[in-house]
């Protein structure tokens, strides 16, 4: 039996702002430090036997605020790096809603025809192939319970690979929210989902 805790990193000051983030990074703000804390209040008992998270330094921070004075390592993986939009990083959206319009729609709303080449972006198909190529290896090699920090969009990636959705499904369920808490567990080929974008801890 395998179970699998998946959370998306803290509030961000570029959250705030409203900038794309990707692969650049901004630090956690109070709020977003206050959301790992209480869910690593909500987990303390919990024994993890793995704890993997994004090496970008947010989802760092978070994870060690969540892990709060256990002393097991975490392991970084490239591939739980949230979804690269090559040089649209770091600008505030409404800018990129003027220029790029049309782009972002398309992000949003038909991500199976989504293409960044323009702007040196990484698509829907690439994002989802890293993320289950990630997830492949958790359920083959792992066993108790499995920590994930990572991203919005890496994290939806990951859900969407756990219940076989298409490239065009991929918003269906919404953007993971910051801090948000959600668990499957894994037996014999199946997953159960146990928990959803939950932020009781909170709020």
């Amino acid at each position: 039996m395998l179970d699998i805790l998946l959370v998306r990193h803290g509030q961000t000051k570029w959250n705030v702002e409203m900038r794309l983030q990707g692969t650049l990074d901004s630090d956690l703000t109070e709020t977003g430090v206050f959301q790992a804390k209480k869910l690593g209040e909500k987990l303390e008992d919990i024994e993890f036997s793995k704890i993997f998270a994004s090496p970008s330094g947010r989802t760092m921070k978070t994870a060690e605020l969540v892990m709060g004075k256990r002393v097991s390592p975490i392991i970084t993986d490239e591939r739980l790096k949230e979804m690269n939009f090559g040089v649209l990083e770091g600008k505030k959206v409404e800018t990129l809603e003027e220029r790029f319009k049309e782009e972002i729609v398309v992000m949003h709303e038909k991500p199976e025809i989504y293409n960044p080449s323009e702007y040196n972006g990484e698509t829907y198909k690439e994002l989802m192939g890293r993320t289950s190529q990630f997830l492949d290896e958790i359920i083959q090699n792992e066993k108790g319970k499995v920590l994930v920090v990572a991203h919005g969009m890496s994290l939806m990636a990951i859900i969407s690979a756990i219940n076989n959705m298409e490239v065009k499904d991929f918003w269906s369920r919404g953007l993971k929210p910051n801090v948000s808490l959600t668990m499957y567990n894994y037996n014999n080929g199946l997953y159960g989902e146990k928990l959803f974008y939950d932020t009781s801890h909170y709020e």
